[in-house]
């Protein structure tokens, strides 16, 4: 879990001006910014992608 939110850490940009309450976690892959709620939506679904339920 510990390689999954660094890889989110070092990948996403955040910033508040990229706050959006419709983002999803493929959206915020492939556009690479976020804020924290962001980082939290995109960690969740990448371990359960791992089949790591937290």
């Amino acid at each position: 879990m510990q390689a999954i939110c660094d890889f989110v850490h070092h990948h996403i940009t955040f910033g508040y001006e990229y706050a959006r309450a419709t983002s999803i976690a493929c959206e915020i892959f492939a556009e690479r910014k976020g804020v924290c709620r962001d980082y939290a939506h995109l960690v969740v679904a990448f371990c359960r992608c791992m089949n790591i339920f937290i």
